[in-house]
């Protein structure tokens, strides 16, 4: 585009307060170059910190505003019917596709410059998608357009030069209502024409009732002035507008920014959650040493402990071995003596005797001989059910085996009940 200068800026990452709240450096388009402007805060003005053909690195100081020229924002008046600010987007969005205004998902805002009885009039801008690539930039500045940020006078209108190229403004008691950028360099004829049909449009359009003054800001020559005079209007030349922090902001943020913006936040976003991992790691891989070494040196501790104790639990275990043997003697129903006794007990006055008598753990086994076999079944049969035995268990005994001398022998096996029972390598 005519008159544009090719930017390539690069902000600073930090994050920065929002302009209004904090002075900075504002990126302006100036007459005929861009321009790195202080923000003082203070309201002595806005000096020039750098006239800017093609910025490579950081800008100087943090750039809270980059100011949009006309050429690249598209500012049209709509008379709505209504009075309703909640369906004015919808309204507005109908007439701009209407006209074509939102093609490929511009960015546009829009606001109510004027109220009347029951219609009301509404400011749309539209950025344009393509821009320089510098202003693409990842920092937290805001997008202005450049007539919102000028110090203009009411009731007229205004000319100047953005870039070398001549823009139109023009203002009511509230400020700047309707702006353009014309195509052209110098104050032509043509020139001339195209403000004329602009201010005709303000008029047929009852964008405005009247205008008092034309107003030709900036570096204009005598005969420039003069060659704009037109019927009706005052014109007269004075400096270059002053800039001013904008009333409101509408944030035209390109499309651009936002997507680097977003990549921006996800990156950030992508690294607290990698450190809040890490973070967590490290916290669970300290508490995993700490618990190893608290482990650790309580099993040294029992370690000792247990050395120290290990004679004293030897000794123990032998006195324990030494009370386990005691315990059959200990109950009269497992004593075997007692056992014995109450088998001797049950045995007839003649015809049978014992021939083995054997406890092992709680395992007994008596064996014996008879003169019949009757008197074998008979002596089981009174092991077995004597009260005084009641406490052992017996198995069922084989049948007596005859021997040539025509006697029995026989056997029986049974277990005590509550007998210590001393274990073995056996399975």
């Amino acid at each position: 585009m005519e008159g544009m200068v090719n930017i390539a800026l690069k902000l600073p990452e930090k994050r920065r307060e929002k302009t209004g709240r904090r002075p900075g450096a504002w990126l302006v388009p100036g007459e005929t170059a861009w321009e790195v402007r202080a923000s003082s805060g203070t309201g002595s003005g806005f000096p020039v910190l750098r006239t800017v053909e093609e910025i490579e690195g950081p800008a100087p100081g943090a750039v809270t505003l980059v100011v949009l020229p006309p050429q690249w924002v598209t500012c049209q008046l709509f008379w709505l019917e209504t009075t309703d600010e909640k369906a004015v987007p919808d309204l507005l969005a109908m007439q701009c596709e209407r006209r074509a205004l939102l093609r490929q998902e511009e960015v546009w805002r829009h606001r109510i410059v004027r109220r009347e009885a029951e219609r009301l009039l509404a400011q749309v801008l539209v950025l344009q998608n393509e821009l320089p690539a510098g202003i693409e930039t990842e920092g937290d500045a805001r997008f202005e357009p450049l007539p919102l940020c000028l110090e203009l006078p009411q009731r007229s209108a205004c000319l100047w030069r953005t870039l070398g190229t001549v823009m139109i403004a023009l203002t009511d008691d509230a400020g700047v209502f309707y702006f353009q950028a014309l195509p052209h360099r110098a104050m032509t004829p043509e020139c001339r024409r195209d403000v004329q049909a602009v201010l005709w449009m303000a008029v047929a359009q009852q964008w405005i009732a009247s205008l008092e003054s034309l107003v030709l800001m900036g570096s204009w020559s005598r005969e420039e002035v003069a060659a704009m005079a037109l019927p009706g209007f005052e014109v007269r030349g004075c400096p270059a507008p002053l800039w001013m922090p904008p009333t409101e902001f509408l944030d035209l943020v390109p499309k651009s920014v936002r997507q680097l913006r977003t990549v921006r936040q996800r990156r950030r976003q992508i690294r607290l959650v990698t450190l809040a991992v890490a973070a967590l790691y490290l916290l669970f891989l300290l508490f995993q040493i700490g618990v190893a070494a608290t482990t650790s040196l309580s099993n040294r501790r029992l370690a000792a402990q247990f050395r120290e104790m290990e004679p004293e639990m030897n000794r123990l275990q032998e006195t324990a071995r030494q009370l386990d043997a005691l315990n059959p003697a200990l109950d009269t129903g497992t004593y075997p003596l007692e056992i014995l006794h109450r088998v001797m007990a049950l045995l007839p006055e003649s015809g049978v005797r014992l021939t083995r008598f054997e406890i092992i753990s709680n395992h007994l086994e008596v064996a014996g001989e008879s003169t019949t076999a009757r008197e074998a079944f008979d002596f089981l049969h009174a092991l077995q059910s004597a009260e005084t035995l009641s406490h052992l268990t017996w198995e069922d005994p084989p049948q007596p085996v005859p021997l040539p001398n025509d006697t029995a022998r026989f056997f029986i096996r049974g277990s005590i009940a509550g007998a210590y029972h001393e274990p073995t390598d056996e399975p």
